[in-house]
Parts: C-alpha cells; structure tokens; sequence
C-alpha cells in the first residue's frame, strides 16, 4: 500500500506501464500546459534565457492536445493516479505566473481539482502566497492568519468539497468536449454521475 511518485520534468510517462512507478509529478501532462495556457495571451512575456521569465501562451486546444497526448501512453487507472499540481517547490508560484490575477488561480485550482489524477496544492497557494523564481518561491510559509486571503482560502475549501463530493471527479472518465482559444470544456463520467466542466480564461 506505498504510492511509488517519481519527479520527472520531461516525460515520464515510461515509468508508469505498471511495472514501476504508480505516477509521476505530471509538469507535462498537465502543470506546464495548464500555466501556460492560464496566462492570457495580451500578458505573456517572450521567453529569453532566463529560466524564470514566462513562456508565450497557449490556446485551450494546444493544452487540450497535450493533456491527451500524455494520458494516451499510459493505461487510464495510472492517469488516475497522476500527481497534478499548479506550482511547486521548483517553479513559480501560481499568482505570480498570472501576475497576481487571483481569478485565474482560482480557474487553474478548479479545473485542476476536476482533472483525472491526484490535485496536489503547494503549501500557502490556498492563501494567496506569492513567489518567483528559486527561492523565491519557497519562502517559508505564512503562520500569521491576518495575513492570510481569506477569500481565496475560502474558495479552496469549497472547491476541495467539491471534488471530495463528486464520484465522477475521483473516479470518472475525461472526455475533451470543446478546446478552443479561451475555453475549455471537459466531461467526467462515472457511473454513479456525469460532471460537465467549463473553464474560461
């Protein structure tokens, strides 16, 4: 009963045929697609050769395609099991990809936590933590409640029940309904529900 996690940036997707890795933290199936395409298209900033600086946005049907291309290579009860997250220990905090739109964390939080896989929140992104590049964004975490964004943590808690209420959202199929410019569109099925989900950037 040990969830096996491996750390892959680029494709990890050979480790996870069943043999070795139950997933893995998934940047390219899901977290690199979806920040990129969280940015809008009138904020993004040309990437040079700063590792920090943002990568040109994407449309909803590059994400969309990416999304497929990775669950595709691999059997759908490991797509369940992925590791998927908006930021980590080793990338830009959310709020400073979408410089500081709280809304667009708040889409990216709950398409994430209606994607197949295991939504993972990355300690004070439920608060409205900041960061840039290394170390910036492992400042240690905010202990004073005062402090805190209590509406986005309150956005958090909700969303989070969501998901933990919904069969389809922990258990269903992922079906792409409509990827295009600033919308997407997915469906989760299962037996007991079908969840249709709608995002706009």
């Amino acid at each position: 009963n040990v969830y096996l996690l491996g750390e892959y940036f680029q494709d990890g997707t050979p480790h996870l045929q069943g043999d070795e890795l139950d997933a893995s933290m998934n940047y390219q199936g899901f977290n690199m697609p979806m920040r990129r395409w969280l940015v809008p298209p009138e904020k993004q900033v040309i990437e040079t050769d700063n590792p920090h600086h943002y990568k040109p946005s994407i449309p909803a049907e590059v994400m969309a395609e990416q999304w497929q291309r990775f669950m595709g290579k691999i059997a759908y009860p490991i797509a369940l099991q992925q590791f998927n997250q908006l930021d980590s220990h080793d990338t830009t905090r959310i709020l400073h990809e979408t410089f500081g739109d709280k809304a667009l964390v708040q889409l990216g939080t709950a398409l994430m936590l209606a994607f197949p896989g295991v939504p993972c929140i990355y300690y004070g992104t439920e608060i409205g933590m900041d960061g840039a590049g290394d170390p910036d964004n492992r400042r240690t975490m905010i202990w004073d409640e005062g402090a805190w964004d209590t509406d986005m943590l309150a956005f958090f808690q909700t969303a989070i029940q969501a998901r933990k209420d919904s069969d389809a959202l922990k258990h269903g199929g992922f079906e792409v309904l409509h990827a295009e410019g600033d919308t997407i569109a997915f469906m989760r099925q299962s037996t007991e529900e079908t969840v249709i989900v709608i995002g706009h950037r």
